[in-house]
């Protein structure tokens, strides 16, 4: 729906005159990063939680409880039962 109307500002844009293009395209610039913000926002990955995740003993980073190495510092680690 926001592409139609930006295509149909564009157009009088282009009619009425090229003045009009310097505040049309700056506009569709915005909307379309706002509408890619809002749907990377939409479909992010949740973060760790207490079912998914613990903290490794060293470092204190969380890990997976499946791990067997902590990614961040190495250390061996004993993946929980689940």
């Amino acid at each position: 729906m926001g592409h139609a109307i930006f295509i149909v500002l564009h157009l009088l844009a282009v009619a009425f005159g090229a003045v009009l293009l310097f505040v049309t395209i700056p506009l569709h610039l915005i909307y379309a990063v706002n509408r890619r913000t809002a749907k990377g926002v939409a479909t992010a990955q949740p973060g760790p939680s207490a079912r998914t995740h613990n903290h490794c003993p060293d470092c204190q980073e969380f890990v997976l409880k499946s791990a067997n190495v902590c990614r961040f510092c190495g250390r061996a680690l004993q993946p929980y039962a689940r």
